[in-house]
């Protein structure tokens, strides 16, 4: 769970299916239900991440983003709840009774239960992320986007579905960077990196690497 370096809002809440890589902030009414999330995350007001997320370090979340959460069953006569769970009309005696059907995944969708977002990642506000999708390190998702399928790293999406922009680095740039994993440095090494000059920082963390394997 969170520690004294994180900052969670009185009426966030964050689960004990959740394993916390501290410090993390999370905004009023945000919620983690299940999953994990890395260091210097950011979650902030009314951003919801539902079951199995996992968060890399340094991602950061707007407002009112959904991560996750039931999909309704599309290929079934009706797409309401109504017989899949019981907490939809706790009040009424027929949706309590009545026999319960699972909620299936409709024919042919190939997409898991497993949410994964890299680390770096930056999402804006309003996103929704479906189940079963990874986002790799360094994307970013702008505002109001649907993600429905797999964003390679340090890409820029938008849109509904989401769809490739443009990417933050060249290739040569990118491909270093997931070698170098500066995210996985000690949090000291990282606060004196030069974060807006990205060669130099690559400069650097080829001699922080070089000496790490002796």
């Amino acid at each position: 769970m969170p520690d004294s370096t994180s900052t969670i809002a009185k009426t966030a809440n964050i689960t004990s299916k959740v394993t916390v890589e501290p410090p993390l902030h999370m905004g009023p009414g945000s919620e983690f239900h299940s999953g994990s999330v890395g260091r210097y995350c950011f979650i902030n007001a009314g951003t919801i991440i539902y079951n199995d997320v996992h968060i890399g370090r340094f991602s950061t979340f707007a407002r009112r983003c959904q991560i996750g959460g039931a999909e309704h069953p599309l290929h079934h006569l009706t797409t309401s709840f109504f017989r899949i769970s019981r907490n939809w009309f706790p009040n009424d005696p027929l949706a309590q009774t009545a026999e319960l059907i699972p909620n299936s995944r409709p024919p042919g969708r190939e997409r898991g239960q497993k949410i994964l977002i890299g680390n770096d990642v930056w999402i804006g506000a309003e996103v929704v992320i479906l189940k079963g999708v990874s986002i790799g390190d360094g994307a970013v998702i702008g505002a109001g986007a649907v993600v429905t399928r797999d964003i390679p790293p340090y890409a820029v999406v938008a849109g509904n579905p989401a769809r490739v922009l443009r990417y933050r680095f060249d290739q040569q740039t990118i491909s270093e960077l997931m070698e170098l994993k500066w995210w996985e440095l000690p949090p000291e090494q990282i606060a004196e990196l030069p974060l807006n000059d990205v060669e130099r920082c690559i400069a650097l963390l080829r001699d922080i690497r070089a000496r790490d394997r002796g």
